[in-house]
């Protein structure tokens, strides 16, 4: 070796000193360009204003109204006082009793119903699980497949 500084790489005359760049096609000139269509809004909306164009936009998109998760989430909770009973109860009271009791029905149906699908969900993921683990092959099987192999 002729005294290089580093005497355990050895670079030959012959070798690349680096990888070809890779070529590709030139992207044709209509890629580089964006054809936009012709402008569809109509002549009502032209004539809005930013503010109310987007406001119109928002409505039709419904983005301010509450999903169901967000009503159900803001409901009265499930224990509230009784209204009184008897004699002394009006209409509007026993309207009001009722509408309570629906309200509280709804709300344990959907707990229920959320509680039955994650039974459900975990009761699949331990069958898979079960089998998954039981059609593992145990280490002394593992030793007969390799003794077999190997002579």
């Amino acid at each position: 070796m002729s005294g290089t500084a580093n005497p355990s790489h050895e670079v030959h005359r012959g070798d690349i000193p680096y990888q070809a760049p890779f070529a590709r096609s030139a992207s044709p000139n209509d890629s580089l360009t964006t054809a936009y269509g012709t402008d569809d809004t109509n002549l009502s909306d032209a004539e809005l204003s930013e503010d109310a164009f987007s406001h119109k936009v928002l409505t039709g998109l419904r983005i301010y109204e509450k999903r169901e998760e967000e009503e159900r989430a803001e409901v009265r909770p499930l224990i509230m006082p009784r209204p009184r009973r008897g004699a002394t109860a009006t209409v509007s009271a026993q309207i009001e009793e009722k509408a309570m009791f629906d309200q509280v029905m709804r709300s344990l149906r959907w707990h229920i119903e959320e509680l039955e699908e994650e039974d459900t969900i975990e009761t699949v993921l331990q069958r898979r699980l079960k089998n998954v683990v039981e059609t593992q092959p145990s280490g002394s099987e593992l030793g007969l497949i390799m003794e077999g192999l190997m002579g």
